[in-house]
């Protein structure tokens, strides 16, 4: 039996997606000239999943006639490879992060081929990260009651630093630490500060210099 794998991605984020059926690929259609919610505020923290982003989307004529001639061609590729007895066909949709568009048009083709009895699986790329970068925003402080402590109250909830962040990675140099010396680990690399940092303490990009006490 035929399974289409479903891919989103973003172009500036992880790229095209490798086929992992050792195929060596197959549709990539790029979402990147359609129009983008991502410029609007009221969407950034949204993705292709969110019923505003696709009402926004369903409301230039442009998307509905680039869905209809993906799934013009994907259609014919599925009945050719029935006819062959193929069991992977591989379709991919990128815009650039991979947060909106790509998910939306995934969605869209994935739905289309379950009402038509087609097995897929769906997979989007780029969307834990982004969820995990949105939620971190959002626990951001807004209106610090006090400027004192870096302007963290006792309310407030630090950020630290640690491997939950999508901008940290432990280092490669596995001998640095934060204080460039041992293999004790404790460092990891910030790609916002494009330096090492000391894992576990009060976020510095967040915070700077004037970080919050550990005690709070």
């Amino acid at each position: 039996m035929l399974t289409v794998q479903i891919f989103s991605f973003g172009f500036q984020a992880s790229g095209i997606p490798r086929d992992r059926m050792g195929n060596g690929g197959g549709f990539v259609f790029d979402c990147r000239h359609l129009p983008n919610p991502g410029r609007d505020p009221a969407f950034q923290s949204l993705t292709g999943q969110d019923n505003s982003v696709k009402q926004y989307l369903e409301s230039f004529p442009i998307v509905a006639d680039f869905l209809k001639d993906a799934f013009r061609m994907v259609d014919r590729a599925i009945q050719n490879y029935q006819e062959r007895q193929f069991k992977d066909l591989m379709v991919s949709f990128g815009c650039t992060g991979g947060q909106h568009r790509s998910v939306y048009c995934a969605e869209r083709l994935n739905q289309y081929l379950q009402q038509q009895g087609i097995s897929t699986i769906l997979t989007h790329v780029e969307l834990p990260e982004i969820r995990l970068r949105i939620k971190m925003q959002n626990l951001t402080p807004t209106s610090p009651k006090s400027t004192t402590n870096a302007g963290v109250t006792t309310a407030d909830k630090v950020i630290f630093c640690d491997t939950s962040c999508p901008d940290a990675k432990l280092p490669e140099d596995e001998a640095i630490d934060g204080s460039r010396s041992c293999r004790t680990f404790r460092a990891l690399w910030c790609n916002r500060l494009k330096e090492y940092v000391s894992k576990n303490a009060p976020c510095s990009w967040r915070y700077g210099k004037r970080r919050p006490k550990a005690g709070w």
